[in-house]
Protein backbone atom coordinates (compact mmCIF):
# COMPACT_ATOMS: atom_id res chain seq x y z
CA UNK A 1 0.00 0.00 0.00
CA UNK A 2 1.32 3.43 -0.95
CA UNK A 3 -0.62 5.23 1.78
CA UNK A 4 0.27 4.96 5.47
CA UNK A 5 -1.55 2.15 7.23
CA UNK A 6 -2.66 1.36 10.76
CA UNK A 7 0.41 -0.57 11.88
CA UNK A 8 1.79 2.92 12.62
CA UNK A 9 2.45 5.37 14.25
CA UNK A 10 1.74 3.34 17.40
CA UNK A 11 3.14 -0.15 16.76
CA UNK A 12 1.13 -3.34 16.95
CA UNK A 13 1.94 -6.01 19.51
CA UNK A 14 3.57 -9.35 18.80
CA UNK A 15 1.15 -12.05 19.90
CA UNK A 16 2.23 -14.84 22.28
CA UNK A 17 0.99 -17.48 19.82
CA UNK A 18 3.70 -16.46 17.39
CA UNK A 19 6.25 -18.23 19.60
CA UNK A 20 4.21 -20.19 22.18
CA UNK A 21 1.52 -22.88 22.20
CA UNK A 22 -1.74 -21.34 23.42
CA UNK A 23 -3.04 -24.80 24.33
CA UNK A 24 -0.25 -25.43 26.83
CA UNK A 25 -1.70 -23.15 29.53
CA UNK A 26 -4.68 -20.85 29.97
CA UNK A 27 -2.36 -17.94 30.75
CA UNK A 28 -0.92 -18.10 27.23
CA UNK A 29 -4.38 -18.48 25.70
CA UNK A 30 -5.73 -15.47 27.59
CA UNK A 31 -2.66 -13.33 26.89
CA UNK A 32 -2.87 -14.18 23.19
CA UNK A 33 -6.56 -13.31 22.98
CA UNK A 34 -5.88 -10.07 24.84
CA UNK A 35 -3.04 -9.20 22.46
CA UNK A 36 -5.40 -9.66 19.54
CA UNK A 37 -7.95 -7.33 21.15
CA UNK A 38 -5.25 -4.81 21.99
CA UNK A 39 -4.13 -4.80 18.36
CA UNK A 40 -7.72 -4.04 17.38
CA UNK A 41 -7.58 -1.05 19.72
CA UNK A 42 -4.21 0.10 18.34
CA UNK A 43 -5.41 -0.17 14.74
CA UNK A 44 -8.44 1.85 15.74
CA UNK A 45 -6.57 4.76 17.28
CA UNK A 46 -4.06 4.74 14.42
CA UNK A 47 -6.90 4.85 11.88
CA UNK A 48 -8.35 7.93 13.56
CA UNK A 49 -5.00 9.67 13.92
CA UNK A 50 -3.89 9.04 10.33
CA UNK A 51 -7.14 10.28 8.77
CA UNK A 52 -8.20 13.07 11.13
CA UNK A 53 -6.43 15.98 9.42
CA UNK A 54 -7.65 14.99 5.95
CA UNK A 55 -11.34 14.82 6.88
CA UNK A 56 -12.90 18.17 5.88
CA UNK A 57 -15.15 20.14 8.20
CA UNK A 58 -18.47 21.30 6.83
CA UNK A 59 -22.09 20.43 6.23
CA UNK A 60 -21.21 17.37 4.16
CA UNK A 61 -21.23 13.88 5.60
CA UNK A 62 -17.47 13.38 6.00
CA UNK A 63 -16.94 15.09 9.35
CA UNK A 64 -20.23 13.85 10.79
CA UNK A 65 -19.44 10.27 9.81
CA UNK A 66 -15.91 10.52 11.17
CA UNK A 67 -17.06 11.98 14.49
CA UNK A 68 -19.43 9.04 14.85
CA UNK A 69 -16.57 6.66 14.03
CA UNK A 70 -14.50 8.24 16.82
CA UNK A 71 -17.46 7.97 19.19
CA UNK A 72 -17.81 4.24 18.48
CA UNK A 73 -14.10 3.69 19.00
CA UNK A 74 -14.14 5.42 22.38
CA UNK A 75 -17.13 3.29 23.39
CA UNK A 76 -15.21 0.14 22.44
CA UNK A 77 -12.12 1.19 24.39
CA UNK A 78 -14.11 2.14 27.48
CA UNK A 79 -16.18 -1.08 27.42
CA UNK A 80 -13.02 -3.17 27.15
CA UNK A 81 -11.38 -1.68 30.21
CA UNK A 82 -14.60 -1.68 32.23
CA UNK A 83 -14.93 -5.42 31.60
CA UNK A 84 -11.40 -5.98 32.87
CA UNK A 85 -11.86 -3.98 36.06
CA UNK A 86 -15.35 -5.25 36.86
CA UNK A 87 -14.90 -8.99 36.27
CA UNK A 88 -11.68 -10.39 34.81
CA UNK A 89 -9.17 -8.76 37.16
CA UNK A 90 -11.18 -9.33 40.39
CA UNK A 91 -11.79 -13.00 39.56
CA UNK A 92 -8.15 -13.73 38.76
CA UNK A 93 -7.12 -11.82 41.88
CA UNK A 94 -9.35 -14.09 43.99
CA UNK A 95 -7.85 -17.19 42.39
CA UNK A 96 -4.30 -15.97 42.98
CA UNK A 97 -4.98 -14.70 46.50
CA UNK A 98 -3.02 -11.54 45.71
CA UNK A 99 -5.07 -8.33 46.09
CA UNK A 100 -2.32 -6.26 44.51
CA UNK A 101 -2.01 -8.45 41.41
CA UNK A 102 -3.51 -6.02 38.89
CA UNK A 103 -3.00 -2.79 40.79
CA UNK A 104 -0.40 -1.51 38.34
CA UNK A 105 -2.62 -2.31 35.38
CA UNK A 106 -5.57 -0.46 36.92
CA UNK A 107 -3.34 2.52 37.68
CA UNK A 108 -2.24 2.51 34.04
CA UNK A 109 -5.91 2.74 33.05
CA UNK A 110 -6.06 6.02 34.95
CA UNK A 111 -3.09 7.36 32.96
CA UNK A 112 -5.11 7.54 29.75
CA UNK A 113 -8.76 7.58 30.89
CA UNK A 114 -9.05 11.38 30.99
CA UNK A 115 -7.69 11.68 27.46
CA UNK A 116 -10.08 9.06 26.12
CA UNK A 117 -12.98 10.85 27.78
CA UNK A 118 -11.93 14.15 26.22
CA UNK A 119 -11.79 12.53 22.80
CA UNK A 120 -15.18 10.91 23.38
CA UNK A 121 -16.73 14.16 24.52
CA UNK A 122 -15.28 15.94 21.49
CA UNK A 123 -16.80 13.33 19.16
CA UNK A 124 -20.22 13.57 20.80
CA UNK A 125 -20.49 17.35 21.08
CA UNK A 126 -18.63 18.85 18.13
CA UNK A 127 -20.60 20.14 15.16
CA UNK A 128 -19.33 18.87 11.78
CA UNK A 129 -18.85 22.50 10.74
CA UNK A 130 -16.58 23.07 13.75
CA UNK A 131 -14.62 19.83 13.33
CA UNK A 132 -10.82 20.14 13.60
CA UNK A 133 -8.52 17.28 12.70
CA UNK A 134 -5.65 19.14 14.35
CA UNK A 135 -7.55 19.15 17.64
CA UNK A 136 -8.42 15.46 17.33
CA UNK A 137 -4.76 14.59 16.79
CA UNK A 138 -3.72 16.78 19.70
CA UNK A 139 -6.08 14.96 22.05
CA UNK A 140 -4.89 11.58 20.79
CA UNK A 141 -1.24 12.56 21.27
CA UNK A 142 -1.99 13.48 24.89
CA UNK A 143 -2.86 9.93 25.95
CA UNK A 144 -1.90 7.30 23.38
CA UNK A 145 1.70 6.80 24.49
CA UNK A 146 0.36 5.87 27.93
CA UNK A 147 -2.27 3.64 26.33
CA UNK A 148 0.40 1.87 24.29
CA UNK A 149 2.54 1.23 27.38
CA UNK A 150 -0.45 -0.28 29.15
CA UNK A 151 -1.58 -2.47 26.25
CA UNK A 152 1.89 -3.97 25.95
CA UNK A 153 2.51 -4.42 29.69
CA UNK A 154 -0.78 -6.19 30.28
CA UNK A 155 0.21 -9.05 27.96
CA UNK A 156 3.31 -9.73 30.06
CA UNK A 157 1.20 -9.57 33.22
CA UNK A 158 -1.19 -12.19 31.87
CA UNK A 159 1.61 -14.48 30.69
CA UNK A 160 3.04 -14.42 34.21
CA UNK A 161 -0.10 -16.16 35.51
CA UNK A 162 1.14 -19.56 34.35
CA UNK A 163 1.60 -20.65 37.98
CA UNK A 164 -2.17 -20.64 38.49
CA UNK A 165 -4.43 -23.65 37.99
CA UNK A 166 -4.94 -24.05 34.24
CA UNK A 167 -8.58 -25.18 34.31
CA UNK A 168 -9.69 -22.61 36.88
CA UNK A 169 -8.00 -19.77 35.02
CA UNK A 170 -9.61 -20.82 31.74
CA UNK A 171 -13.00 -21.00 33.44
CA UNK A 172 -12.59 -17.40 34.63
CA UNK A 173 -11.72 -16.29 31.11
CA UNK A 174 -14.77 -18.01 29.60
CA UNK A 175 -17.06 -16.52 32.23
CA UNK A 176 -15.54 -13.09 31.67
CA UNK A 177 -16.46 -13.29 27.99
CA UNK A 178 -20.09 -14.00 28.92
CA UNK A 179 -20.12 -11.29 31.60
CA UNK A 180 -19.29 -8.45 29.23
CA UNK A 181 -21.86 -5.66 29.10
CA UNK A 182 -24.17 -5.76 26.08
CA UNK A 183 -23.08 -3.31 23.42
CA UNK A 184 -24.86 -1.75 20.47
CA UNK A 185 -24.47 -4.48 17.86
CA UNK A 186 -24.82 -2.11 14.92
CA UNK A 187 -21.89 -0.08 16.25
CA UNK A 188 -19.50 -2.46 18.01
CA UNK A 189 -19.66 -5.43 15.63
CA UNK A 190 -18.83 -3.53 12.42
CA UNK A 191 -16.14 -1.49 14.16
CA UNK A 192 -14.46 -4.49 15.77
CA UNK A 193 -14.52 -6.73 12.69
CA UNK A 194 -13.19 -3.90 10.52
CA UNK A 195 -10.19 -3.52 12.83
CA UNK A 196 -9.14 -7.18 12.54
CA UNK A 197 -6.35 -7.98 10.07
CA UNK A 198 -6.58 -11.62 9.01
CA UNK A 199 -3.10 -11.48 7.45
CA UNK A 200 -1.36 -10.26 10.61
CA UNK A 201 1.76 -12.27 11.48
CA UNK A 202 1.40 -14.30 8.33
CA UNK A 203 -2.27 -15.12 8.82
CA UNK A 204 -1.63 -17.61 11.64
CA UNK A 205 -4.55 -16.44 13.78
CA UNK A 206 -8.19 -17.52 13.86
CA UNK A 207 -9.52 -14.38 15.46
CA UNK A 208 -12.19 -13.69 16.37
CA UNK A 209 -13.12 -17.34 16.89
CA UNK A 210 -16.66 -17.15 15.51
CA UNK A 211 -18.58 -19.22 12.94
CA UNK A 212 -18.27 -18.07 9.34
CA UNK A 213 -21.87 -16.90 9.08
CA UNK A 214 -21.17 -14.18 11.67
CA UNK A 215 -19.08 -12.29 9.13
CA UNK A 216 -22.08 -12.19 6.79
CA UNK A 217 -24.33 -10.97 9.60
CA UNK A 218 -21.91 -8.16 10.35
CA UNK A 219 -21.52 -7.15 6.71
CA UNK A 220 -25.12 -7.41 5.55
CA UNK A 221 -27.10 -6.72 8.73
CA UNK A 222 -25.26 -4.97 11.55
CA UNK A 223 -23.20 -2.67 9.30
CA UNK A 224 -26.18 -1.27 7.39
CA UNK A 225 -27.37 1.46 9.76
CA UNK A 226 -24.09 3.40 9.98
CA UNK A 227 -22.55 2.19 6.71
CA UNK A 228 -21.06 5.56 5.79
CA UNK A 229 -18.95 5.65 8.96
CA UNK A 230 -17.33 2.29 8.26
CA UNK A 231 -15.46 3.69 5.24
CA UNK A 232 -12.81 4.86 7.72
CA UNK A 233 -12.00 1.27 8.74
CA UNK A 234 -8.63 -0.15 7.65
CA UNK A 235 -10.05 -3.57 6.77
CA UNK A 236 -13.26 -4.92 5.30
CA UNK A 237 -15.56 -7.04 7.46
CA UNK A 238 -13.72 -10.22 6.46
CA UNK A 239 -10.44 -8.85 7.80
CA UNK A 240 -8.85 -7.99 4.45
CA UNK A 241 -6.65 -4.91 4.45
CA UNK A 242 -7.60 -1.89 2.37
CA UNK A 243 -6.28 1.63 1.91
CA UNK A 244 -7.44 4.24 4.37
CA UNK A 245 -10.06 6.46 2.76
CA UNK A 246 -8.57 9.76 4.01
CA UNK A 247 -4.88 9.02 4.59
Amino acid sequence: MSKPWVDKPWPLLETPSKTQDTKSHAAIHIADDMAQVHNVLIRGINSIYLQAKQVPAGNGTDAADFLFYIHCYCDLLELHHEAEEEFLFPEITKLAGKPELFQQSIEQHHDFTDGVRRLHEYAKTTSPTEYSGVQVCSIIESFTDALQVHLKAEISDLLSLNYLDDAKLMDIFKRSEKAKKPAKSDEMFPLFFGLVDKDYEGGIHRFPAVPGFVYYLVRYWFARKHASSWRFLPCDFWGQRRELAFA
